[in-house]
């Protein structure tokens, strides 16, 4: 039963890799206390996340049944490729909406219902790209404590990437909207503002 519930796990996964990779799972970033400075949380997050690895590791190998080894390792790996490539995407996705917002602003004028807009739109991209940072930093470990309950482990680690690409990629969304509707405010603007023609 176990190896069923993990052969229909990895083809979910081998799906997402291929359709819709914005999924989210667990995360074992540690515990940091304290408010050092940002390279020094990193290197912490980096410690610990290395220990924990190697514990998954060492459980992963105490696995008796070879074939659930190399599912769950599998699995494991795929789950770490969707969450690089889903962030790269969304970067990206961002990049491109600060070119844009630019290069509306650059022809915005000064209304001050556009300024206000830009603003939002400034504000709600660099929320998502720390958004999209934070995610970009989340190592997803299945948490093995048995054969018995490994199936469930598993599942509860693709649903929490799952959980976290969703929440980061609304993010994305948001800005993208607060974009939208600075082009809109301008375009409003350069309908109802009249031309001077001279003379």
């Amino acid at each position: 039963m176990l190896m069923k519930t993990l052969a229909s796990i990895s083809s979910l996964l081998a799906l997402f890799l291929f359709l819709t990779p914005v999924a989210s799972a667990q995360i074992n970033p540690g515990a940091i206390s304290g408010t050092p400075t940002r390279t020094v949380l990193k290197q912490e997050l980096l410690t610990n996340r290395q220990a924990t690895r190697e514990e998954f590791k060492q459980k992963l190998a105490a696995l008796k049944d070879e074939r659930k080894q190399a599912i769950v390792e599998k699995i494991d790996t795929a789950m770490q490729q969707i969450n690089s490539r889903r962030t790269a995407q969304m970067t990206a996705a961002l990049e491109r909406l600060s070119e844009i917002l630019d290069r509306i602003a650059d022809k915005a004028g000064d209304d001050p219902s556009v300024a206000t807009a830009i603003t939002n739109a400034q504000t709600a991209i660099t929320t998502a790209k720390q958004a999209v940072e934070t995610q970009q930093t989340k190592d997803y470990i299945i948490t093995i404590t048995g054969e018995t309950t490994l199936g469930q482990t598993v599942k509860t680690a693709i649903k929490s990437l799952r959980t976290d690409l969703e929440a980061t990629h609304a993010t994305v969304k948001t800005a993208q909207q607060a974009v939208i509707q600075v082009a809109k405010l301008v375009m409003q603007l350069q309908k109802t503002t009249p031309t001077v023609t001279p003379n």
